[in-house]
């Protein structure tokens, strides 16, 4: 049986390049570049079933994480805010198994060098502010690196959404969450407003008081 041809898929912090010459137990053998940059030979199975995710490094820079003492990281049962939020961008962008993978890793979104080890990223981005605050990106096609990350609310967020759509009306063009603050109009209302085809003018000016999400109440005989 021909072995799945895993040229380029991505394991992890391994990213494969070629294939090998079998082993002598007629095992599937693949030539990987880590992360770090380091080169290794695996059999088809370590990748496959994630038993192999990195040359050694992700080991090393979890040890070192740990064993620094800059007070937030997973020591004596304490995680703080800041720590958590770094080691869940680490995972979104570095981790197939993590849910979010496929709105990071999987679509190209990659952690600066610099920010793999976490003192770095708390001397650049400070303590997480107090409050429903977390780790947002200015340019969402671009990853996570000092000048393009700042700590946001969820409002923020919603704004910067890559799902959020833009509408322009009466001169002014701005994202769905901006209008529905102007208007008192539910984002949620006005994307089923769009998606049944109103125009904007309509969607903007109808009251909410006298219209369901999308179509009109009826009135009383």
């Amino acid at each position: 049986m021909n072995a799945i041809d895993l040229t380029g898929t991505v394991h992890g912090r391994w990213t494969v390049l070629s294939r090998e010459p079998n082993t002598s137990q007629g095992q599937a053998r693949w030539l990987c570049r880590c992360i770090c940059g380091k080169t290794k030979v695996l059999k088809s199975i370590l990748i496959r079933r994630g038993i192999s995710r990195s040359c050694g490094c992700l080991h090393d820079e979890v040890v070192a994480a740990r064993s620094t003492k800059h007070g937030h990281s997973p020591m004596h049962g304490r995680t703080s805010p800041t720590y958590y939020s770094w080691a869940g961008l680490i995972q979104r962008c570095t981790n197939p198994k993590s849910e979010c993978w496929a709105d990071y890793g999987g679509r190209g979104i990659k952690v600066c060098e610099r920010w793999r080890d976490f003192r770095n990223f708390l001397a650049d981005m400070g303590e997480k502010p107090r409050g429903r605050y977390s780790i947002d990106r200015i340019d969402n096609s671009r990853g996570y690196e000092p000048d393009n990350c700042q700590w946001a609310t969820d409002q923020e967020q919603a704004r910067n959404s890559r799902h959020n759509r833009m509408l322009t009306f009466r001169g002014q063009a701005k994202c769905v969450a901006e209008w529905s603050d102007m208007t008192g109009i539910p984002a949620q209302v006005i994307y089923t407003r769009l998606f049944q085809g109103w125009d904007t003018r309509k969607v903007l000016t109808t009251p909410v008081r006298n219209w369901g999400p999308g179509k009109p109440k009826k009135r009383s005989q």
